[in-house]
């Protein structure tokens, strides 16, 4: 079967890239393995490091079977910004002007988002009559609101009617709806206008369980030696984006003040952000070297880091998409046996309490109790380590996961095939 897969803003298969494939990149190589014939359709921008990787379009052979297509559009900054809607049309646009000269693929599996592709997408597709299945992963146009202040809302809404407009039409056309969660299936559904059938199903993000370079994982550990780390330390770690819009940093810095004379606690925000230099100016104000921003990190640091940890830290804000997912970052510390701490509710709190996996703080109190009863019992620490094992075999492993969606595709093509016959 020939695929096309559409999805920007993950790390690509090409040399150098030290960030880990995500989940377009890993079913696209099951579904290689498989003896599908693969373009995926990406773009020339990496979005982490908010950097070109080419300049022009760009066509990348793999093997016989594997393409990558890049697409061109103007850099960004930050992630909230005129720019980056600017550069999801153009790469919408893009896509639409070189598919049609293309051989039509036998199924699309468009990402959501970006609203701008999956839309441009789902128009080639109808217009040639090619199946297509989208993947809900983000509840984008809705979250835009949450980003704006309260007296701008109603004037947001009217101009994002034609989000949701091409959110409508993505939905509405698609043979078939996936999602991470559940919720989110649902989520695209109702932008379909219909109730849930064979071919819409939701699969958790996977992450692979990869043996990595032992010299790499020990040279990396070196930059945390020099940003004042130590194994012996009691260190809580976030990794991932830094952004007031997503994430609650109050209580992660009156928790810092608490341990301001204990040097064995520390706190890791690892990754850039729009607001990380804000972050990280709070902190020095506070005189609080047990908070570090180391920025971006890679594959190695990452690993090193989370192995030495004792909890991994998800302290994103009730936004009602998060409430509803099982984002990235915990499945990344249930692969690394390490329990999770979060203030979020939902999907995540259910799974982690009910599988014993981690701990949920509402307050900067909650979050000190619990640090200070895992100083004071690890064993009880290592227990939940174990069942962070055993939750991401159960349902996070990316050979599992995306083998599973990789089936699905092959399953909704054949049975949209054999009604066309």
């Amino acid at each position: 079967m020939k695929i096309w897969n559409t999805t920007i803003g993950e790390p690509l298969p090409i040399e150098d890239n030290k960030n880990r494939l995500h989940r377009g990149g890993l079913l696209n190589k099951i579904l290689e393995q498989q003896g599908h014939e693969i373009t995926w359709w990406a773009s020339t921008f990496e979005h982490f490091t908010k950097k070109h990787i080419f300049e022009k379009n760009t066509s990348i052979k793999f093997s016989s079977n594997y393409r990558l297509e890049l697409l061109h559009g103007c850099s960004y900054s930050k992630n909230i910004s005129l720019n980056r809607l600017r550069n999801h049309w153009q790469i919408g646009r893009e896509f639409y002007r070189l598919a049609r000269d293309k051989d039509k693929p036998d199924l699309i599996f468009a990402s959501f988002p970006s609203i701008e592709l999956a839309y441009y997408a789902t128009k080639y597709a109808k217009e040639n009559s090619v199946q297509i299945i989208v993947d809900a992963r983000d509840m984008w146009p809705d979250i835009f609101i949450n980003v704006v202040p309260s007296v701008t809302k109603p004037i947001t809404r009217v101009l994002l009617l034609p989000y949701y407009k091409m959110a409508q039409f993505v939905f509405s056309n698609a043979n078939g709806i996936t999602g991470i969660t559940d919720g989110f299936v649902q989520w695209g559904l109702k932008y379909a206008s219909r109730n849930k059938g064979f071919n819409d199903r939701s699969f958790y993000l996977g992450y692979p369980l990869v043996e990595h370079n032992p010299s790499e994982v020990s040279e990396s550990w070196q930059k945390w030696s020099e940003l004042g780390l130590a194994k012996k330390d009691f260190i809580i770690s976030y990794v991932g984006a830094i952004a007031d819009n997503k994430i609650d940093f109050s209580p992660i810095l009156e928790a810092a003040k608490y341990y301001k004379d204990n040097s064995n606690v520390k706190f890791v925000l690892a990754g850039e952000g729009d607001e990380r230099e804000i972050f990280k100016d709070k902190a020095k104000k506070a005189e609080l070297k047990n908070i570090i921003f180391p920025g971006w990190i890679d594959k190695y640091q990452i690993k090193v880091l989370l192995k030495n940890s004792s909890l991994g830290l998800v302290p994103l804000k009730n936004r009602v998409d998060y409430k509803m997912s099982i984002p990235n970052k915990p499945i990344e510390y249930f692969s690394n046996d390490l329990p999770v701490m979060t203030s979020l509710t939902g999907e995540l709190r259910d799974l982690i309490v009910n599988n014993q996996a981690g701990i949920f703080y509402e307050n900067t109190s909650e979050m000190i109790n619990w640090i200070e009863h895992f100083v004071n019992n690890r064993d009880s620490l290592d227990k939940m380590a174990k069942n962070c094992n055993l939750l991401f075999k159960r349902l996070f492993d990316s050979e599992q996961v995306y083998s599973g969606l990789a089936k699905h595709l092959t399953d909704v093509y054949n049975r949209d095939k054999r009604k066309l016959e």
